[in-house]
């Protein structure tokens, strides 16, 4: 942040960019990035809370370790699907067949809603298409 000057000036000059050009690059990849990292908290909140309601219901697991966890999880690209995976496996290995399935289901769902939910958040000012999302 110190040389936000220097390295602009460094890039419009081996760029071969106008000055305003350069500027509505700046504007829209911080646009872009404000919007994903917006969409990327709010989808893994969501997330967070399917899978805590899931523990919760099924009595598998803490409510706020596996919120956390699970809000933690979701930014990296395995996702949030394996710990309700591995809360899934818990139930089954302490013979709560119903448990299982149903934080089973959850993994699964978690795991899709991420790629239903983030194409709609990411279009914000940002103006990022989906795929590129």
């Amino acid at each position: 942040l110190v040389d936000t000057l220097k390295i602009k000036k460094f890039f419009q000059k081996y760029s071969g960019l106008t000055l305003s050009q350069c500027e509505r690059l700046t504007q829209k990849l911080q646009a872009s990035s404000q919007s994903i990292l917006l969409a990327n908290m709010i989808t893994g909140f969501v997330q967070a809370l399917i899978v805590t309601f899931g523990s919760v219901v099924t009595g598998v697991g803490d409510g706020w370790i596996v919120f956390f966890i699970t809000f933690v999880a979701s930014f990296i690209p395995v996702g949030a699907g394996p710990v309700a995976l591995v809360l899934s496996i818990v139930a089954f290995s302490t013979d709560q067949i119903t448990a299982g399935i149903v934080l089973l289901a959850i993994a699964a769902f978690t795991g899709v809603i991420d790629n239903i939910l983030r194409p709609f958040l990411m279009k914000g000012e940002g103006e990022l298409h989906p795929f590129v999302a």
